[in-house]
């Protein structure tokens, strides 16, 4: 990325501020590099080398002074679970609080709005909107009540599951239900605050993955009961099970077959994952990546309903005479 005499530590970042980088002595020539463009005022990327998004928050969420990261930009910096459309780093969207002046500049989408306190923090260097206001505003730009739901899970996840990546800013949880209710009761005004209300109502807090959200709610338009959401089932010798998901008076078991179970080790872990629920008398139900498509969808309604028809149950209708989602011992 550098040659010749060596850059400071701000320049060494994929993006950064012009200013950061003059105030730990780069010079101005320094800064004249073929490989470095400027993405916006005062902010300068490198051309060669593919940009953090991390990086263009830090810069674009400073360089206005009373702006913070927010909508998809901020839900992209604590890994919110988005739909591909919305792509990471440019346009960056910035808010202001209400008086300030929106910011219009190149890459950036700006918005003017009330901040409450504890609405806007600082993580990772970053000054963005909190967890729960990000999720409300995602609502404000036309996101569907099923998209809220994927995004709201992916703030809900359990603290003993998959750990937060690296790329992303803080720890699961994110926030807790309480917090998004209180956030949505603020906001009653907001544009989109009706679907965020309808969305609240359906997450989940323990969802690993998206792919979970998703096989949820397909269950859900096939007018099944809701599943449990990673409950353990407790075998004899004390050790846990913990499906994805699981209609647990009827001993089923629905698992989301990722991209990691193709590994050697998670193939051999999750063998003896179904070979003790089969032991206990449970019916495995597996799932892919072919459920986001609908050849794939209806492929696994039918394992599910067969699932079914193994405990003489011949219809969703007919699942909710005494399902009740729950912990089960084995």
């Amino acid at each position: 990325m550098t040659t010749g005499v060596p850059l400071p530590p701000a320049a060494r970042r994929t993006v950064f501020l012009i200013a950061d980088a003059l105030n730990e002595g780069a010079s101005r020539q320094q800064l004249r590099r073929k490989n470095l463009m400027s993405p916006s005022r005062g902010i300068l990327q490198w051309t060669n080398v593919r940009v953090d998004p991390l990086d263009a928050y830090r810069a674009f969420s400073t360089v206005e002074a009373g702006t913070v990261l927010s909508h998809v930009s901020a839900a992209h910096a604590w890994g919110i679970w988005l739909d591909a459309r919305f792509v990471e780093a440019y346009p960056v969207h910035l808010t202001c609080d209400a008086g300030g002046t929106v910011p219009r500049r190149r890459n950036v989408v700006g918005h003017g709005t009330r901040l409450s306190v504890g609405e806007a923090l600082v993580a990772g260097r970053i000054r963005l909107t909190s967890p729960a206001r990000t999720w409300v505003d995602l609502a404000s730009i036309g996101l569907s009540v099923r998209e809220l739901v994927v995004a709201g899970d992916a703030l809900l996840q359990r603290p003993d599951g998959p750990p937060q990546s690296a790329r992303f800013l803080g720890t699961n949880p994110l926030t807790t239900l309480v917090d998004l209710r209180n956030t949505v009761h603020r906001r009653s005004n907001a544009v989109g605050i009706q679907a965020a209300r309808e969305a609240l109502e359906l997450l989940r807090p323990g969802v690993d993955s998206a792919p979970e959200t998703h096989l949820r709610w397909i269950i859900r338009d096939a007018r099944y009961p809701e599943p449990g959401v990673n409950l353990p089932v407790l075998l004899p010798d004390g050790r846990r099970l913990v499906p994805d998901l699981q209609f647990a008076e009827y001993r089923i078991a629905v698992q989301y077959e990722g991209k990691h179970h193709g590994e050697l080790d998670q193939i051999g872990k999750d063998i003896g994952r179904d070979f003790a629920f089969t032991s206990l008398g449970w019916i495995t139900v597996k799932a892919d990546r072919a459920i986001f498509h609908a050849a794939g969808r209806e492929c696994f309604l039918e394992r599910l309903a067969a699932a079914f028809r193994q405990r003489g149950i011949t219809s969703p209708q007919a699942a909710w005479s005494n399902c009740v989602p729950g912990p089960l011992k084995g």
